[in-house]
């Protein structure tokens, strides 16, 4: 599934589910796939060099495009910076926000995913361009992580350079004066966990670890 073959993991967990039924996280994963499959089913495609880009319909087929040029852009800024290029064609998928919330299960405050496909609510696409732009870069940068560090990356380190190499990205200073610190073993595992208001804090205190690792080390340290 993180490699993009929807299918066979559908298959796979369909043929593990003969042997045990009931088990709740086949069903409830299973379900979740069968949904994100459906969306694909009926999806259009915007590719560019790098990324293929899905997205629900003709009305979307403008934000796809400049989705695609986005991206790019963020290709070889990003890749220049980490000296990593992905060289898989990277899959991102553009939803209503309903659609984004059920196949992801995602938390309210999230506007965006990275499991193997970059997953995108469009609203505000065409309202807020730079957001837009921030929450694909931010995204993609987790699909270069993945690359450099598979799956074992600390959360901190991996949210704290994504928010780091977006467009104009920095620590929140103010959200850093509002709360106490949390410990960066705290912060090893994903941040789904957190209310709206904590994961601000655990993202703006991510962010200033990785930018004092760069100062001290340089980015190919972290690389």
């Amino acid at each position: 599934h993180r490699a993009g073959r929807v299918a066979e993991a559908i298959a796979t967990y369909e043929a593990a589910l003969k042997h045990a039924p009931r088990e709740p996280v086949l069903n409830n994963k299973l379900e979740q796939w069968r949904r994100d499959a459906t969306v694909r089913a009926r999806s259009f495609e915007s590719r560019g060099a790098h990324f293929s880009v899905l997205f629900q319909g003709p009305a979307d087929e403008m934000i796809a495009r400049r989705a695609v040029e986005m991206l790019e852009e963020a290709y070889w800024r990003v890749g220049a910076t980490l000296t990593t290029y992905p060289t898989r064609t990277i899959t991102v998928v553009l939803y209503t926000d309903e659609q984004f919330r059920d196949i992801t299960l995602s938390p309210a405050w999230a506007a965006g995913s990275y499991d193997g496909t970059i997953r995108i609510p469009t609203r505000g696409a065409i309202d807020q361009p730079e957001e837009f732009e921030r929450i694909l870069t931010h995204e993609f940068v987790h699909a270069v992580v993945a690359t450099i560090g598979g799956r074992d990356v600390p959360a901190w380190l991996n949210e704290g350079l994504a928010s780091m190499l977006e467009p104009g990205g920095g620590p929140d200073e103010a959200t850093l004066a509002g709360g106490s610190r949390i410990s960066l073993s705290q912060l090893e595992r994903g941040f789904a966990r957190f209310s709206a208001q904590e994961a601000q804090h655990a993202y703006a205190q991510s962010t200033l670890a990785v930018q004092k690792v760069v100062q001290l080390r340089g980015t190919p340290a972290i690389v």
